[in-house]
C-alpha cells in the first residue's frame, strides 16, 4: 500500500519533471495556498533534485484576503506596487519555471462577500501576469493539490483519501514509483504527439452540412 508521502512524492515528480519540465540551473516559483504546504514542500524538493538553481514558494492565505474584502478600500484592493510588476518582468527575462497549485481548501469562505468586491484586484497586475505566462519565455503549469475542502465539494465529506485515490488514477500515480510515473507520462505524451501528427498529415476536412469528411489538397 502506498504511503501518503510516497504518493505526494510521485505527484511532485510528475509536476516538476513533466508538467513544468524544470531544467538544471533554472529558477522555480511555486505558488500555493497555505493548505497546500505539504505538497508545495515536496514540489520544491523535487525541483532542487532536478537541478533548479533556486526555488521560491509563495503562499496565499484566503483568510487574509477575506479580511481585505471586508475592510479595505476599493483603491486598496485594486492598487499594485511597482516591485510586484517589476518582478514579473524579471521572471520573464530569466525564463522562470512557474508552478501553481490549486484546489480550494475552503470553497465557501467568501460566500457572504459582496460579489462586486470579491472580483476587485489590480488590472495592471493581471495583464502583466498574463503577458509573463503567455509570452513564451516562462514554463508554467497549473495542477490541482488534493485537500479536504476540495474533497468535500466532490464527495460531500472531507474524505481526503478518497480524493487522492481518484487523483491518483487520473494522474497515473498508481503505476509505480516516481520514475515509473514520469516514464508512463512520457510514453503517453509521445503517443499523443504521434497521433496528432498522423491526424495532421491526413489533412482531414469536414462538411458542416453533410457531416462527411474529405482529405484537403495540399497548399
Amino acid at each position: 500500500m502506498t504511503s501518503e508521502q510516497e504518493r505526494i512524492d510521485r505527484y511532485a515528480a510528475l509536476v516538476v519533471q513533466v508538467g513544468a519540465n524544470v531544467q538544471p540551473g533554472q529558477e522555480v516559483l511555486v505558488a500555493a495556498d497555505i493548505a497546500h504546504a505539504p505538497i508545495a514542500r515536496a514540489v520544491a524538493e523535487e525541483a532542487y533534485v532536478a537541478g533548479a538553481a533556486k526555488v521560491r514558494v509563495e503562499y496565499a492565505d484566503p483568510y487574509v484576503r477575506l479580511s481585505a474584502l471586508r475592510h479595505a478600500t476599493e483603491s486598496g484592493l485594486t492598487s499594485v506596487s511597482r516591485w510586484e510588476l517589476d518582478r514579473l518582468d524579471e521572471w520573464a527575462e530569466k525564463g522562470l519555471s512557474y508552478i501553481r497549485l490549486t484546489g480550494n481548501p475552503d470553497p465557501h469562505l467568501f460566500d457572504g462577500v459582496d460579489p462586486a468586491r470579491a472580483v476587485l484586484s489590480s488590472t495592471e497586475l493581471a495583464v502583466r501576469s498574463r503577458t509573463m505566462l503567455l509570452g513564451g519565455r516562462v514554463q508554467w503549469t497549473i495542477v490541482a493539490a488534493p485537500n479536504e475542502g476540495w474533497a468535500t465539494q466532490v464527495f460531500g465529506e472531507p474524505d481526503l483519501e478518497r480524493l487522492w485515490e481518484a487523483v491518483s488514477v487520473a494522474m497515473r500515480l498508481d503505476v509505480g514509483d516516481a520514475d515509473a510515473v514520469v516514464a508512463e507520462w512520457s510514453r503517453h505524451r509521445d503517443g499523443l504527439g504521434a497521433l496528432a501528427k498522423t491526424l495532421t498529415d491526413l489533412r482531414l476536412d469536414a462538411s458542416a452540412t453533410t457531416g462527411t469528411a474529405r482529405t484537403s489538397p495540399p497548399g
